[in-house]
């Protein structure tokens, strides 16, 4: 569904999800997920944020629904429920301003040489 060379294919093929798992762990916040929502898709959402420069989470879901690119990206089914924009904002105050920012850094540094492409 995503071509082989698609930039998106290559920036999740570089993200280690084990990073967000771990750094929740070390801080306590192991159930921080619930049934609304995952904290990988939510970094990645707010990755895509980042990098594409969505002024807010709203704008960046509509474009979710739609492109099946940034859908595939997140981890989301073709006919999966999606997220409501304020998840993202509940999710980083539900861990704190200080580690979402030092997660999201370790994700970006990951995907430095990747990041131009997309």
């Amino acid at each position: 569904m995503v071509p082989d060379r698609h930039p998106l294919r290559r920036l999740r093929d570089v993200l280690c999800p084990d990073v967000i798992s771990a750094r929740l762990q070390e801080h306590g916040l192991v159930n921080v997920s619930s049934a609304r929502s995952d904290p990988e898709q939510m970094f990645r959402l707010h990755l895509l944020q980042t990098i594409y420069g969505y002024e807010s989470a709203a704008d960046l879901m509509v474009d979710v629904h739609v492109n099946m690119a940034l859908r595939w990206f997140c981890g989301f089914g073709i006919s999966e429920e999606l997220y409501d924009h304020r998840f993202m904002t509940e999710f980083r105050d539900a861990i704190g301003h200080r580690l979402f920012i030092s997660i999201a850094n370790s994700l970006l540094a990951q995907t430095d040489s990747v990041v131009e492409a997309v």
